[in-house]
């Protein structure tokens, strides 16, 4: 075999290294895209911005519209997902959020799961979800579909809180209820019965994902 050969297929071989080495890269993002996340964690020194939960109202196409264009205006919650918006206040706030990014090759199937806990202060113990002294909020649905997302006031769950130690904390989160949207008028049952640690998080630091208002819906349902 004379060297210019020998040169060529040399260079072909490092060549299909390189390549190999580029598709399992790719391979292992697209792999990492997929998997659906899960995010804890509590915010001191904050509370629900709105003081109800109006999750009882009716949708018009012509007021989602609206709502999607000037969602930058919104004052009040308008999509499920708005109702879990933070302020500045005397709780703590527990927040646990999942997003699954669906299917590699199929767009707009990503969805989301929101549920937050305002409590007056944490301490070890068992308290109970009443909608009164631990207020808790649960939402879910596509995060390209706005309109689509059910809610639920949490009023009859236990939660327990456990290990706290330097920014970290265990909780443990047991409730059933009824997740509804009022628009298409359908309702799923949901049994939530979880254990997690949560990591301290500052409302300075809090995003849209968190529970700070975006400047658009879509801040608030994609991770």
């Amino acid at each position: 075999m004379n060297r210019p050969l020998r040169r060529v297929l040399k260079a072909l071989k490092y060549a299909a290294i390189v390549f190999g080495v580029l598709v399992l890269a790719l391979a292992g993002v697209l792999w990492w895209g997929s998997i659906d996340k899960v995010d804890t964690v509590y915010i001191p020194k904050a509370d629900f911005r709105s003081a109800t939960f109006d999750l009882d109202r009716t949708f018009t196409d012509e007021e989602t519209q609206k709502a999607t264009l000037n969602f930058q205006d919104l004052q009040e919650p308008y999509f499920m997902s708005n109702y879990h918006w933070l302020k500045a206040g005397n709780k703590t706030m527990l927040v646990f959020r999942t997003y699954s990014a669906g299917l590699i090759f199929v767009m707009d199937d990503e969805r989301f799961t929101q549920l937050t806990i305002a409590l007056p202060s944490i301490q070890e113990g068992t308290y109970q979800i009443d909608g009164n002294q631990v207020r808790a909020l649960y939402s879910s649905g596509g995060s390209a579909w706005p309109e689509g997302q059910c809610g639920a006031r949490v009023e009859n769950g236990t939660l327990q809180i456990s290990n706290i130690r330097s920014g970290r904390l265990s909780a443990r989160i047991d409730f059933d209820t009824a997740c509804s949207n009022k628009l298409f008028k359908r309702e799923k049952k949901v049994s939530f019965h979880q254990e997690n640690d949560f990591s301290e998080l500052s409302f300075e630091n809090a995003t849209p994902w968190h529970g700070k208002k975006g400047s658009h819906v879509y801040r608030e349902t994609y991770r």
